[in-house]
């Protein structure tokens, strides 16, 4: 694979293009290879913080010609490896937690909010009660 590959940094975005070029490049070797080509468009944007973590939108679209023939079966081995460095970064950069505690803790204010002046019936308590027991039995 033989491309060039343009950035730009605009605000609050990185755009990314890459695509095949025909230089001639000296291996050092005389090799009998199919060379293949790659083009594509990375974007990488801001979004606005949520729960005090910054987040992004990865925005990725590209074409590969591996330039020969390659059995189905190889690319379908191959493919999930290619694509493991997506999941990496989306594992790396997680804040899934960090979004979700000022919710929760919203959610969990509320709950605790209407428990406190909730008024149950006798048959209400009673129900209770006997579930409560019966869970308590069983562990």
């Amino acid at each position: 694979f033989v491309y060039r590959m343009i950035w730009k940094s605009e605000e609050g975005k990185i755009v990314v293009a890459f695509e095949p070029v025909d230089d001639t490049v000296d291996y050092g070797v005389s090799l009998s290879k199919t060379r293949g080509t790659a083009k594509g468009l990375w974007v990488i944007e801001d979004l606005p913080s949520r729960g005090g973590a910054k987040q992004c939108r990865a925005t990725i679209i590209s074409q590969l010609d591996v330039g020969g023939v390659i059995p189905t079966w190889v690319m379908d081995k191959k493919m999930p490896a290619s694509l493991k460095v997506v999941q990496d970064a989306i594992d790396e950069f997680r804040q899934d937690e960090k979004i979700d505690a000022e919710p929760l803790m919203q959610l969990s204010q509320i709950m605790q909010e209407v428990w406190r002046t909730e008024v149950y019936t006798q048959e209400e308590n009673d129900w209770l009660e006997k579930v409560r027991k019966y869970f308590e039995m069983s562990l």
